[in-house]
């Protein structure tokens, strides 16, 4: 056994040159740091983190290899037409969220309205007399006409 472990012995050190003992010397140097890295590298792997580092991993690599020239190209004409919409989203947004639309809409989908339009009531020309002496009925057909009236403003100016 022990001549098996001197043939090894002597096998190895025919091997080494100084480059290696320099090289052997500098990773005997950097042993610490290798072992702290190992220990950082175990408590991933014992709360699965490191599964999950390598998993995002695979993920990222997946969306490199997807990301071609004509991949880019198309990403940057959509980003493109976004950046040209976004100013006149906003403006959209501002005025549909603004309180008189979101009354209007809360109006229209209220539940009297969603029963009344299941069976619509049929109005004769004296009904809607009648219906014109309703105070509600007024105030909403001052409101519509409000509306019409800024509709007609806005397309006759421009």
């Amino acid at each position: 056994m022990v001549n098996m472990q001197t043939i090894n012995l002597e096998k190895l050190a025919s091997k080494i040159d100084e480059k290696k003992i320099d090289e052997l010397a500098e990773l005997m140097d950097l042993t610490p740091a290798l072992n702290e890295a190992l220990k950082k590298v175990n408590e991933l792997k014992e709360s699965g983190a490191l599964d999950a580092i390598v998993n995002s991993a695979y993920v990222v690599k997946t969306f490199r290899d997807m990301l071609n020239d004509e991949a880019i190209t198309h990403l940057s004409s959509y980003v493109s037409q976004f950046l040209e919409v976004y100013p006149k989203a906003l403006d959209f947004f501002e005025i549909a969220f603004s309180n008189v639309p979101y009354r209007m809409m809360r109006a229209i989908a209220s539940e009297e309205v969603k029963k009344t339009l299941e069976s619509p009531p049929k109005v004769s020309l004296g009904g809607i007399v009648r219906l014109l002496s309703d105070p509600e009925i007024q105030r909403g057909l001052g409101v519509i006409f409000t509306v019409i009236r800024a509709i007609g403003k806005e397309f006759s100016t421009k």
